[in-house]
């Protein structure tokens, strides 16, 4: 729940000798491997602006649930819970974080957290991110990834590619075996991805090889948080 904590798992795995990974399950849909290789490959050109937007909605009862949900130190609000999968995404695609702007409120809910999360960001290779997270927002919609490059842009939303400009590359063609839930009930959210994701862990205990997803992954993606909940707290509107 927080970068310390995290850079402490870090640490310990590394001097155990042993494997650490954090659920991203979202890494493993066919769309977003199909964009990392175009990022990978330069297609796009150089990266010029991300765009996060998660646009989803938990009713009170949802964080009456529980004594820990939207709380600080156990669950956190829309950037640290919901959001955390688009923040990882961002991240895998982007590269990391070198300055961010940041504002969080509480609009419609009786919590601690945050149910609103904003975020202007540069990375260290220069191209610039923006985060929109909510659960605020009726009656939920799936979020979406935009990310515009020099040569083309391309546009995520849920579990589909909804435009395709990459020089010299078709638009990939597959059907998903999982369809995308989670904007307004977390219980719909399929458990294939989460499968894959505990296969491809257990193949790097077996192999010796890194996780898609590593400990150090999961510590930038908090970091990230943290920095924009510091930035809020140094510029809340007066």
């Amino acid at each position: 729940m927080n970068s310390a904590d995290a850079a402490l798992l870090v640490r310990t795995a590394k001097e155990r000798g042993v494997k650490l990974s954090v659920i991203s399950q979202r890494r493993f849909e066919a769309q977003h491997q199909a964009v990392k290789r175009v990022l990978e490959e330069g297609a796009l050109g150089k990266l010029l602006l991300a765009e996060v937007s998660l646009p989803f909605y938990r009713s009170q009862a949802y964080y009456d649930s529980a004594d820990w949900r939207g709380t600080i130190a156990e669950d956190g609000g829309a950037l640290m819970n919901q959001g955390i999968h688009s923040i990882d995404l961002l991240l895998w695609f982007a590269g990391e974080a070198r300055t961010v702007f940041g504002q969080v409120a509480t609009q419609t809910h009786v919590m601690e957290a945050e149910d609103l999360g904003l975020a202007i960001i540069q990375f260290k290779s220069g191209a610039f991110g923006t985060i929109m997270a909510s659960t605020s927002i009726q009656p939920g919609f799936p979020a979406s990834l935009h990310l515009y490059g020099e040569k083309g842009t391309i546009k995520l939303e849920g579990t589909s590619i909804v435009h395709w400009t990459v020089p010299g590359r078709d638009e990939p063609k597959w059907i998903h075996s999982g369809a995308y839930g989670g904007v307004s009930d977390p219980r719909s959210i399929a458990a294939d991805l989460h499968q894959s994701q505990l296969i491809d862990v257990l193949t790097a205990i077996e192999t010796g090889v890194e996780p898609l997803v590593t400990g150090e992954d999961g510590l930038r993606a908090v970091q990230l948080v943290e920095m924009i909940y510091a930035s809020a707290a140094q510029k809340a509107f007066g």
